[in-house]
């Protein structure tokens, strides 16, 4: 079997496991569904990214890719770090004095960051956020989860396989090496927390 490097060569190894030639036109969804699962379910220092907008009211629409939110700052000189309230102690902010102003607060709602005060002038707010896994395609052909836990893809897309070949055994067994390769992968980047170089992050501008 050759090594998984990108999207053809998981889809190859994918059917050679199964001792298949005809799915590679099934073998992209069960990619998508693990993409889907681990983007839920990591929050891994690679996933981390960060999006500048102009906030001119009291809510905005958080980044389409975004998972979890980590932090939000003000882009004054120097800096300003806001900082993370629920959203009921937003509403008990609100009650007490609808004040407008430079935000110092945000909430996440849903849909929707709310920031408290109201700003009473455009500001320029970044936005550090855990994103999505980057979908592998036949354009797309790689992303850091292939390059550095191409096990991860194999065993949750062969984990996938289970139901379409109505074979339980597969289920069964492929999900157990999924879950191992998943804990692998919280512990690396608890490990690498703590050691080496944080990944650098690139900046997009939303809104």
């Amino acid at each position: 079997m050759a090594k998984i490097t990108d999207y053809q060569s998981l889809i190859d190894n994918v059917q050679d496991y199964l001792n298949r030639d005809d799915l590679a036109s099934v073998v992209p969804t069960w990619m998508g569904i693990v993409e889907t699962e681990l983007s839920r379910r990591l929050r891994d220092r690679r996933m981390i990214t960060r999006a500048t907008a102009t906030l001119n009211g009291q809510y905005i629409k958080p980044p389409s890719s975004m998972v979890a939110l980590r932090n939000i700052q003000l882009n004054t000189d120097p800096p300003t770090a806001l900082t993370q309230i629920t959203p009921d102690v937003m509403d008990e902010k609100r009650a007490s004095s609808n004040a407008f102003g430079r935000p110092a607060f945000y909430a996440h709602l849903g849909q929707q960051i709310e920031f408290y005060p109201t700003p009473d002038t455009d500001q320029t707010i970044e936005i550090a956020y855990f994103r999505t896994i980057p979908s592998l395609t036949s354009v797309n052909t790689t992303n850091w989860l292939i390059e550095y836990h191409p096990d991860a893809y194999l065993y949750g897309s062969l984990k996938q396989a289970g139901p379409y070949l109505g074979d339980q055994n597969v289920t069964t067994t492929f999900n157990t090496y999924f879950e191992q390769a998943i804990q692998q992968i919280i512990q690396h980047d608890i490990d690498a927390r703590f050691s080496g170089r944080t990944p650098q992050t690139s900046i997009t501008r939303i809104g």
